[in-house]
């Protein structure tokens, strides 16, 4: 199970109703906004919030990376996989060494020591101790939006919000502490790992997961009457068709990017590739930090989608995703994509329009998630008068 927060809306009564907050796989995405409003008379669910690690000092090294490493390896396998050592040098040839320090809110800081040991050019064995953090954690770390806008701190600030609960998954080190935890201050509401009862008396979850998590929290959101807003990028074709099913049933915002600022980007898009359709050749290009997991990024999805429709045409048969050796000249018509991961980058979008003599750039960056976490709340407000259907960010922003 992938983190939510419940939030509930003040009862017209005037006193606050509870919110839930859930931490885990979904956190990250919640770091990258998720939030959840109120209204009168209705509670929300929503704000997908993350345990929080920072990396103190050096090169960290997840679980994920190594398992990927084998003996027999070479070195530059294994640099490609885990980076560059701490520590390495012409008096210990044999070993490279990954040390880092890690801190979460209210603990000691701890520190993990990763050894490569090599023979030659080639990997003997790897020693790792078994409790290094995994890749969710330290996505849900990736330059969060601190103090007053960070998601949670968003709701707990609200004048129309409280923070009813918080779930992670069950073998989350969060598990029973406080929620609120990461601000130093006591909400009063504990981490849990029961997604019926967090649900239970919330009228929408927010959902940034991941796509097997949130098509779970779907099925569980449509049996309790809960409405879903679905900030999980990722879902193939298939999947995406399961959601629309749901959809019949329960209302559901769903899009790659909550920000505003992202979806006055993709309304500009819309604009210049007609007027840039003949002449120019449209590349989408984006940029996010080392952890995220697929690429292109549903943003950069979403715009090329854009650029497609509004030249008439559809992403799938224009779309080009990959460029290696000799490609030939670039097919007339075509949107290319380039995906750069590195870093702590939040996320960055460029669409490039290049014509003859002249180019011309569009370009969002993110710079913390706080974007993110408001146009999540806006469009768990959009629900608040909804039952069923499937919305975009363009419905909830009246376009």
């Amino acid at each position: 199970m992938n983190p939510e927060i419940r939030m509930h809306r003040r009862s017209r009564l005037g006193g606050r109703r509870p919110l839930i907050v859930s931490l885990s796989a979904a956190l990250v995405a919640l770091c990258s906004g998720c939030a959840v409003p109120s209204a009168p008379g209705q509670a929300f669910l929503g704000l997908i919030t993350p345990y929080r690690i920072d990396i103190v000092q050096g090169n960290a090294v997840t679980r994920e990376q190594i398992a990927q490493v084998r003996p027999g390896m070479t070195r530059a396998q294994v640099r490609e996989i885990l980076g560059s050592p701490m520590l390495s040098d012409a008096f210990h040839g044999d070993r490279w060494d990954y040390m880092f320090t890690l801190r979460r809110p209210g603990s000691e800081p701890i520190r993990r020591h990763v050894v490569a040991h090599f023979q030659g050019d080639l990997l003997k064995k790897l020693d790792a101790p078994s409790d290094l953090p995994d890749e969710d954690q330290f996505v849900a770390a990736i330059a969060p939006a601190k103090g007053k806008f960070e998601p949670r701190a968003l709701v707990l600030a609200s004048e129309d919000l409280s923070l009813a609960g918080a779930l992670d998954v069950a073998t989350s080190p969060a598990i029973g502490e406080d929620a609120a935890a990461f601000l130093g201050r006591d909400s009063g509401v504990k981490v849990c790992a029961d997604l019926d009862v967090a649900l239970a008396a919330c009228d929408v979850l927010i959902d940034f997961t991941r796509p097997e998590g949130t098509l779970q929290h779907l099925q569980a959101c449509q049996r309790l009457g809960v409405k879903m807003v679905i900030g999980t990028t990722g879902f193939s074709e298939a999947e995406k068709a399961k959601i629309a099913e749901h959809a019949q049933h329960m209302a559901i915002v769903m899009a790659p990017n909550m920000s505003v600022g992202v979806n006055v980007v993709l309304k500009l898009l819309d604009v210049a590739a007609r007027a840039l359709s003949q002449g120019y050749d449209m590349e989408v290009i984006e940029a996010h930090h080392k952890h995220k997991i697929d690429a292109p990024s549903g943003t950069a999805l979403k715009m090329g989608e854009v650029l497609a429709a509004a030249t008439g045409r559809q992403l799938a048969d224009c779309a080009v995703f990959a460029r290696e050796g000799v490609t030939g000249e670039r097919v007339p018509g075509s949107i290319g994509f380039s995906a750069i991961r590195g870093g702590d980058i939040v996320g960055d979008h460029t669409v490039l329009f290049a014509g003859t003599g002249e180019r011309i750039e569009i370009t969002h960056r993110s710079s913390s998630r706080a974007g993110y976490a408001q146009g999540s709340l806006q469009a768990a407000r959009f629900l608040a008068g909804r039952d069923r259907g499937l919305f975009g960010m363009d419905a909830v922003l009246g376009w």
